[in-house]
């Protein structure tokens, strides 16, 4: 009868249904934090063309660079993260960070063999001996089907694609 209370206190685990959320929000923050410090860093890497040659030498500079660091790399990451969250926001039930890649089905529809022999240089005591560089590969061309659910309601949608891959590359010098 003691264990009887502990049977009705709410679990302090989040349901399966919040922790992929949480999870999917996780990898947009990552991947929004990494495209704003890429682009918080160019512009900060330019910003001495911006600020002038007379305040190169000062030691506000590293103070003024960092502020522009800061600010481009915080306003990066809140535009790139607003935009991920519309686009993995569900439309039905207008839950953010819930839209997954269900299923995807990759259908062949031309494979094409390729090759390409080029000139790599010259060889031998007087260099005029020619040698090339052969290349092969075949161009594989997919019909692809992606399906994408809401892990909140369910819903599903499909969105269909052509992706072209480069396979079974092969490169070698003919001497």
């Amino acid at each position: 009868m003691t264990n009887d209370i502990e049977e009705f206190e709410p679990s302090s685990e989040a349901q399966p249904d919040e922790k992929h959320r949480k999870r999917i929000r996780r990898r947009a923050k990552r991947q929004s934090f990494g495209w704003a410090v890429l682009f918080g860093g160019i512009f900060t890497f330019f910003s001495p063309l911006f600020i002038g040659e007379m305040t190169r030498d000062r030691p506000t500079i590293w103070i003024a660079m960092g502020a522009v660091m800061l600010l481009t790399t915080w306003a990066a990451y809140r535009i790139v993260l607003r935009r991920k969250s519309r686009k993995l926001t569900c439309k039905d039930c207008g839950t953010a960070f819930a839209i997954e890649l269900a299923d995807r089905d990759a259908r062949l529809i031309s494979a094409v063999p390729r090759q390409r022999k080029t000139l790599a240089g010259y060889r031998g005591t007087d260099m005029k001996t020619p040698y090339y560089s052969h290349e092969s590969w075949v161009d594989e061309k997919y019909d692809t089907l992606d399906t994408y659910a809401c892990v909140a309601c369910g819903t599903a949608r499909t969105v269909r694609w052509t992706q072209t891959k480069r396979s079974g590359y092969q490169s070698s010098k003919d001497y």
